[in-house]
This record gives structure tokens, C-alpha cells and sequence, in this order.
């Protein structure tokens, strides 16, 4: 699986740092967040500080280590989904050996290059969201492991608990739990309600200790206890249709070919669900637990909803994707009996994901590739009195950029340097597009983009006097002198203004 995950991601282990990368990683290798503490916000994810400690004594400031850190980790995960397929729902899928071997190998395998959730692998922030991946994944194959032996509960129910104290997604596995256990009940009567209720509180209980520990720390750290959206029916509606789109397509720049495309696969998908559903009457109680536990797991995230425009927000997707690969090549086993047809299409199926892995992949490696040079260009403005940068590009296609301050990245490479004003920002749209920008007067300066957003610098350094829709006006006494540095992005780098 490592050499799968290897083929899959190898060009993504030299990328650079990115965006929330320079936020995290500094305020913690600094001191600024800690175990119990993160400034100013509402998170509480000791686990993903940890990571960071811990890789950070042991390599520095090395991209490569993180990278490699979460290649192992998502190989880990696939791991455990095949381990758990080797187990789950044993005598009520109607499986032979051959085919339960079948459906764990195409469940792990295809978790491993699954690519609308790429984001989580490639993306070093994410680093909490993997981890609760992993972890949710083990405890999901000690839940099946215990009914062999009721001790597999206790590292289950640890693991678990690790998920939560990495990031917020796993708070749907009790529910999840909890269903699998209703469903037990109802599809076998010799199974007693309250064995199931049991089970199910017992991960109801470790959700608990955590809300408790979580909520404790927001009070007496940061003075609230959280802020916890509630969705109208038609948003929660709207995101779970939005969430399934991407679970089954690349992002669209049209909303209609959106809704086209992910419609004609959803309702594919949905065909030959109902045709294994009838057709297969002893793994009714697997499809609809596994379908069931996907649309669960999008619940801890459903009301910040996703991107479908572009690769944003394929985090969200990384533990709803468990169980979709589950039920997906639990289809596949069900409805394709022979042999060599069962391995054409998991060879297509394959192929098909290795292609879009790349192509995603391509834009996180460019992202990361731009992210290098700027910070490498900076580095070397020494001797500058004031440095401003026009068009620093907040992402490319959904791969991040610097859509935070620049201000992490500076304390972390060039703090010695004066603070760089951030004059304008954009998004990429191609690696190469052209954003020129020009002098017309010693106080005025323009760009080639509409659409810019203009940051005035904390100390009052840089006065505007007006700017319109792709202009700026400098005051008379902050023009730029010789001594200024102005910086500029465009064609894929950042590049000096000469003529200043």
C-alpha cells in the first residue's frame, strides 16, 4: 500500500509550504499555541499541535519530513479500511473468502488513490484532519475486531478518542456506531437491544469526556465555550447535495455542468445500489449501514459546506470517503461476479483516479513551487527601507497559497527584514498568467487586475490616498524611494520592479 501511496503522491513530498502551513508552524515552533492553548480561535486540537512539536525537533523547518508524515499516515489509513472489510458484517453479506479479499483490497487500494480528498495528503495544515483519519479508521477495525473478544473495545475506544483530540470530524462516529448497532439489532433479533445500546454509549461516553475536556479549556483559556451553527433545512439540503457532488467528480467551473455531471454519476451510483440491494438480499444490512455512515460522517462539517468550483474544501471529504470506498467496491464485488471483469473495471476505476490524482496533484506541486520562490526572493531584500507586493496570489485553482497574513511567513524566514505591505492579493487561475503592473506617475501605480483588494499595514507606514477598481494613489510623502523595494506577481513568480 506504502508503494501505491508512493506512485500516487510522489511529486507532492518536495512541495513547499503553504498558506495556513506558515500560521500554524510558526505561532507553534514560537510558542504562540500551545497543547491547551491557540491564540484567538475556537479550536482545540492538541493532537495537531503535538505533530508539529514533534516533527519539528526532530527535522526543522524541513517541508519533505511533514510530507512524508502524512503520505504514511494516509497509506496507514487505507491499511485499516483493509483490515476492517476483512471483518466487517461477517456472515450477513453473503461473501465468499475470494470476495471479501476482493472488496478489502479494492476498499483499501482505492482509499489510497481516491483523489476528491487529495487535499488532506497534500495539504501539511492538514495535518489534524489526516491524523482523525487514521485514527477514526482504527477504531472503526477494533469496533469489528471485538466481536471476537470484548477487550478490542478499550483500544478502539482509544483511538477514537485520539481522532477527536486531531480534529473535529470524528464527532459523527458515535452516531455512525450507533447505527451500525441498530441496524445489528434490526437485521438480527438474536442480537439484543441492549447489547447495542451498550455499545453504542460507550462512544457516546468518550465523545462526552472529550466535549468536556474541550469545553473546560475554552472557558478558562479563552472565555467561551465555542460557536456552533445551526443550518436551515434548505442550506443542509443544499450541502449535502453539494458534498456527494464532489465525493463523485472534480470540481466544475459551470454550477449547470456541476449539477449535470454529478447528477448523471449520483444517479448511476444510486442504479446499481438498488440493483445490488434487490438483487443481493443477505448484504442489505452492509449497504445500507456502510451508505448510512456516509452521509452521516458529513455531518461535523455540513454547515461550512464546499467548493464546487475548484479543489477547496476536499479535507471535508477525507472521512465521509472511509465509508464511500467501502460501499463503492462492496457494489463492485456484489454485482460482478467474474473474475476478470471484476478486475477491468477496478483497473479502470483505478487508472481513472490515478489521472485526476495527478492532475490535482500538478496544481499543489505549482502552488508550492510559487510559495518557494516568493519566500527564496524575499530572503534576499536586504538593504530595503519599505518593501510592498502587488498581486501575492491567495491560490491556484483551490491549492493554496497565502491566503494568510504574510506576516507568519516573514517571522519565520526574513523576520529582520521591514514589514512587507501586501497591496493587493488575487487568485491564480493558470501558473502562468500574466499580471503586469506599471508606474504612470511618481504617485500613482497600477496593476492589470480588477478585482484587487487593498491591506493598509498595522503602523501607518503605507497611506493610500484612493485607489480605484486596478489603481492606487500614493500620498505625496510615502512614494516609493530608491530604497523602496516593490514586488510584483506574475507569469508564476514574483518578481522586482526595476524602475522604481
Amino acid at each position: 500500500m506504502l508503494l501505491i501511496g508512493v506512485v500516487g503522491y510522489y511529486e507532492t513530498l518536495t512541495s513547499f509550504f503553504l498558506s495556513d502551513d506558515f500560521k500554524f508552524i510558526s505561532t507553534i515552533t514560537q510558542g504562540k499555541d500551545t497543547v491547551f492553548f491557540t491564540q484567538g480561535g475556537l479550536i482545540f486540537r492538541p493532537i495537531s499541535i503535538v505533530i508539529v512539536q514533534a516533527i519539528d525537533a526532530l527535522f526543522g523547518l524541513q517541508p519533505a519530513a511533514y510530507h512524508i508524515y502524512h503520505l504514511l499516515v494516509h497509506c496507514l489509513t487505507g491499511f485499516f479500511i483493509y483490515r476492517a472489510c476483512l471483518l466487517a458484517f461477517k456472515g450477513s453479506l453473503g461473501l465468499t473468502i475470494e470476495q471479501r479479499g476482493n472488496w478489502a483490497l479494492l476498499a483499501g487500494f482505492g482509499f489510497i488513490l481516491y483523489p476528491f480528498a487529495s487535499e488532506t495528503v497534500v495539504w501539511i495544515a492538514c495535518r489534524g484532519t489526516i491524523t482523525a483519519g487514521m485514527c477514526t479508521a482504527i477504531a472503526y477495525y477494533f469496533y469489528w475486531k471485538s466481536a471476537e473478544k470484548k477487550i478490542f473495545y478499550f483500544p478502539s475506544l482509544l483511538f477514537f478518542f485520539i481522532a477527536l483530540m486531531s480534529y473535529e470530524s470524528p464527532w459523527a462516529f458515535p452516531l455512525i456506531i450507533a447505527f451500525h448497532e441498530g441496524m445489528r439489532w434490526y437485521f438480527n433479533r438474536s442480537y439484543r437491544l441492549l447489547d447495542s445500546i451498550r455499545t453504542s454509549s460507550l462512544y457516546f461516553g468518550i465523545f462526552f469526556l472529550y466535549f468536556l475536556i474541550r469545553s473546560a479549556n475554552m472557558i478558562s483559556v479563552e472565555g467561551n465555550v465555542g460557536k456552533y451553527t445551526l443550518l436551515s433545512p434548505v442550506d443542509s439540503i443544499l450541502n449535502i447535495g453539494r458534498f456527494l457532488s464532489r465525493l463523485v467528480v472534480l470540481p466544475q467551473v459551470s454550477t449547470l455542468s456541476m449539477i449535470i455531471i454529478a447528477g448523471l454519476v449520483l444517479f448511476l451510483v444510486g442504479m446499481f445500489y438498488l440493483l445490488a440491494f434487490f438483487k443481493k438480499p443477505s448484504a442489505r444490512e452492509g449497504l445500507l449501514v456502510l451508505a448510512g455512515s456516509t452521509l452521516i460522517s458529513i455531518l461535523p462539517v455540513m454547515h461550512l459546506g464546499i467548493d464546487t468550483h475548484d479543489s477547496e474544501g476536499g479535507r471535508y471529504l477525507y472521512f465521509p470517503a472511509i465509508f464511500f470506498l467501502m460501499v463503492i467496491s462492496l457494489l463492485l464485488v456484489l454485482l460482478i461476479s467474474r473474475k476478470q471483469w471484476l478486475f477491468l473495471c477496478t483497473g479502470l476505476l483505478g487508472g481513472c483516479f490515478l489521472l485526476i490524482l495527478k492532475y490535482t496533484n500538478q496544481d499543489w506541486r505549482n502552488a508550492g513551487q510559487i510559495s518557494e520562490q516568493t519566500v527564496s526572493l524575499l530572503k534576499q531584500a536586504k538593504g530595503c527601507s519599505a518593501i510592498y507586493i502587488w498581486n501575492l496570489p491567495e491560490q491556484l485553482r483551490g491549492a493554496y497559497i497565502f491566503r494568510q497574513p504574510l506576516s507568519y511567513t516573514q517571522s519565520m524566514y526574513f523576520p529582520e527584514l521591514p514589514e512587507v505591505n501586501v497591496l493587493s492579493k488575487h487568485q491564480i487561475n493558470h501558473p502562468k498568467e500574466r499580471l503586469p503592473i506599471k508606474k504612470v506617475n511618481e504617485t500613482t501605480w497600477m496593476d492589470s487586475k480588477n478585482n484587487v483588494s487593498i491591506v493598509k499595514n498595522n503602523n501607518g507606514t503605507l497611506l493610500i490616498q484612493n485607489k480605484t477598481d486596478h489603481m492606487v494613489r500614493f500620498y505625496k510623502d510615502t512614494v516609493p524611494q530608491s530604497s523602496t523595494c516593490i514586488y510584483y506577481f506574475s507569469e508564476g513568480l514574483l518578481k522586482k520592479w526595476k524602475n522604481n
